[in-house]
């Protein structure tokens, strides 16, 4: 039935194929009592059933051995809708669909990202041109879960415009040890910002205050980077420091000149000093408002990496002389094959990521009373703990019709 909705192929729903059961609040016991409640109704002779958690509602429809689940019921009603007749708005209608779901066997799922839908589409498109993405992963192996990314709806077209991305060696720079990094050489600076300007007008503020940064720190000018490709963004972690929440950032960029002004820009420093650290020169902003970052820059080629600490530059720096492990050290790299060249990669240290997580939640615990430290403990970060087992999720990501790119979520 699940495959048929794909399809969009006449599917027989029978009233005795469900057979529903009312589960009464008065059941659950202690602290749940009140946020897990399910109730069944009929759509047509269908029975949906609403499961309500924490304020939210989670929709269920039984389809033979099949089960859908949905957390909006337009939603819901759309894709039964696409699964009873065919209709060119069904799934299986999409240019390159049929070449994954090819792809479908025992033990893997199936998982669609519908990119025009998502916050940053104007900045996806310009990685990949296609209307969506489909992964195909490989539930059945022990110690590494990967997969598949086929670009659906291609734009043959579009892809000519992309063609022209760069060649940076960011995996031999960049240092493996932060929560996320995500590094691509088909984006620029510029290509960036223009990106920007194309988000829907509900998203209009932040694309307000994107744009006239800057704008007003005159950091727009073509050639300031010289129409250079390449940008990196790495999230090292969280942390927490005199009883405030500090995340810890660095941002990369190809510039054929060395400048200060996107430093400066940020941080709002008043000054700088040159340093050196294991023989590299880096750069040290004094005078920012913060009392906690110290915000640094390196160069490396025509590269500029800008981190809102020190420690953070000398990662990078030690990482780029040979004295810290990089990201093409990684083991996932290696399993890339041939993706591990792909001009778009986005790397989760999930240990990392796990731990910031908790760090921002017990901040808020100590600011607002809607929950507590044991909440956060009890509650809140078991919710983690499928994901605990493994170390690193990989996605290459390239300009390729068809397959093109891979997922790799690795215990090591």
């Amino acid at each position: 039935a699940l495959y048929n909705s794909f399809k969009a192929e006449k599917l027989s729903l029978k009233k005795d194929t469900f057979k529903t059961k009312n589960k009464s609040k008065n059941k659950l016991k202690n602290r749940y009592k009140d946020i897990y409640i399910t109730e069944d109704f009929k759509l047509n002779n269908i029975v949906v059933s609403k499961v309500k958690m924490s304020g939210k509602n989670i929709y269920l429809v039984l389809l033979g051995k099949y089960l859908i689940a949905s957390d909006n019921l337009s939603t819901l009603k759309i894709s039964l809708k696409l699964g009873s007749g065919m209709s060119n708005r069904s799934l299986h209608k999409k240019r390159g669909i049929q070449n994954a779901i090819a792809h479908l066997s025992r033990n893997k799922i199936h998982i669609y990202i519908n990119t025009e839908q998502t916050v940053l589409h104007s900045i996806v498109h310009r990685v990949i041109p296609a209307s969506g993405l489909s992964f195909i992963l490989d539930c059945n192996k022990k110690k590494i879960l990967s997969g598949d990314i086929f670009a659906i709806g291609y734009n043959s077209k579009k892809s000519r415009q992309l063609s022209r991305s760069s060649t940076f060696n960011w995996n031999a720079l960049l240092p493996v040890s932060s929560a996320a990094t995500l590094y691509s050489n088909t984006l620029g600076i510029n290509d960036f910002v223009e990106a920007i300007e194309l988000l829907d007008t509900k998203y209009s503020t932040i694309k307000k205050n994107i744009v006239n940064f800057f704008k007003a720190n005159n950091l727009h000018k073509k050639d300031m980077y010289q129409g250079k490709r390449g940008t990196c963004f790495m999230f090292h972690k969280v942390t927490l420091a005199n009883k405030n929440l500090y995340p810890l950032f660095s941002i990369g960029y190809r510039a054929k000149n060395k400048n200060k002004e996107f430093a400066k820009s940020i941080f709002k420093t008043r000054g700088s000093s040159q340093k050196k650290y294991q023989n590299t020169s880096f750069t040290l902003f004094n005078g920012m408002s913060s009392q906690f970052y110290k915000a640094a820059m390196v160069h490396e080629k025509d590269a500029t990496i800008i981190s809102s600490h020190i420690k953070n530059t000398k990662e990078i720096i030690s990482a780029k002389n040979g004295n810290r492990s990089v990201l093409k050290d990684l083991k996932t790299f290696r399993k890339m094959k041939k993706f591990k060249k792909s001009a778009n990669h986005l790397i989760i240290n999930i240990h990392t990521l796990v731990k910031s997580i908790k760090y921002f939640y017990n901040y808020g615990a100590a600011h607002n009373s809607a929950y507590t430290y044991v909440t956060v403990d009890k509650d809140i970060m078991p919710l983690f703990n499928p994901i605990k087992k493994y170390r690193y999720l990989h996605i290459a990501l390239g300009n390729n019709k068809g397959k093109s790119g891979k997922m790799i979520l690795s215990k090591k």
